[in-house]
């Protein structure tokens, strides 16, 4: 049943619904006459549930009390930390441990959220948060699900207040649907990188896709025709 709580404090039920599903958290403050136990009556319970279960995420996506955020980062059930991680009033710290939660929708979530604030903090948030919020980019960088990487990189692929060493990792990128975006668009690879990449032939298609950089440098159009690479060549045409 439901636990006993104060007036905004999260309530829990540990039974499940006739559905399947958990009621995991009830943020909605109780109406008036509503009962405290969850009743496993599947004719007149399972409409009412499934609408509070909808009801609840909804509300864990925009509740601002950092220190319940932080606690259900850590939530045995996806559901919620998946509520959390789309938070955008989550904790930077609560970011950083979802940053390694061992759900991808959970990642996922996150990566999108992260990657869209990331490059527009402030002077004053980066220094306070900027830190963390480097280190939680850096972790998803490294993610071993392609899609979150991928996530990443529709966001981050043209930014310019983003730590470099999360460009650099993407750009490095094993898989070119990561690679190549942050390879043509990033304005923080700096002529060195690009070099060294071009050298390094790291993945199918990085050359093609350095050479479709706007306003690349001669040096490295060069050293791409050395490569003899055909797509790479016809891409600097």
């Amino acid at each position: 049943g439901l636990q006993r709580r104060r007036v905004g404090e999260p309530v829990r039920c540990l039974e499940e619904s006739p559905a399947g599903c958990r009621r995991h958290l009830l943020l909605l403050p109780r109406r008036r006459g509503q009962q405290r136990s969850c009743q496993r009556d599947p004719g007149r319970t399972r409409r009412r549930y499934e609408h509070r279960c909808v009801d609840a995420l909804a509300v864990l996506r925009r509740w601002r009390k950092p220190e319940i955020l932080y606690y259900l980062a850590e939530d045995g059930h996806e559901e919620v930390r998946r509520g959390i991680a789309a938070n955008e009033t989550t904790p930077v710290q609560a970011d950083l441990l979802l940053s390694r939660d061992r759900d991808d929708d959970v990642r996922c979530r996150l990566a999108k959220k992260v990657a869209a604030l990331a490059p527009t903090l402030s002077t004053e948030e980066q220094e306070r948060v900027g830190d963390i919020v480097g280190q939680t980019l850096e972790v998803l960088a490294e993610d071993q699900l392609t899609r979150v990487r991928a996530i990443l990189v529709d966001e981050l692929k043209s930014a310019d207040q983003v730590p470099g060493a999360v460009i650099e990792r993407l750009a490095r990128d094993g898989e070119i649907s990561v690679a190549g975006p942050v390879l043509v668009n990033s304005p923080l690879l700096d002529d060195e990188m690009l070099l060294e990449i071009i050298n390094s032939r790291q993945v199918q298609g990085a050359l093609a896709a350095v050479s479709r950089r706007q306003g690349l440098d001669p040096a490295l159009a060069d050293a791409i025709v050395e490569t003899d690479e055909t797509d790479a060549i016809t891409a600097l045409l």
